[in-house]
């Protein structure tokens, strides 16, 4: 891997973290039915993770991206772009 590459790589792992972080507090602050849904994907992503690889995180992620309908605003429109880039690849759930 070239070190622009691998820049790149780093900066965007970054980037998902710091999105992922925003998900859990804003988990944290709401309570609701769909706020668990939520949270019963967020809670299990490392799970995902050691289990079955990073494809599996991607689809959790998915799973995640897609229960947070009910999230507005421009910390959340700025999140959903970093999750989306990160799940790119993967083909929608109604295509599976």
């Amino acid at each position: 891997m070239d070190n622009k590459l691998e820049k790149e790589t780093l900066i965007f792992k970054a980037e998902l973290m710091s999105a992922l972080n925003e998900v859990m507090d804003y988990l944290k602050s709401k309570n609701s039915l769909n706020i668990t849904i939520s949270k019963t994907y967020f809670d299990n992503i490392l799970t995902s993770y050691f289990m079955y690889g990073e494809e599996a995180v991607k689809v959790q992620i998915l799973y995640l991206k897609k229960s947070l309908f009910h999230w507005r605003g421009p910390i959340a429109r700025r999140t959903k772009k970093i999750l989306e880039k990160f799940t790119d690849d993967i083909s929608p759930i109604n295509d599976i």
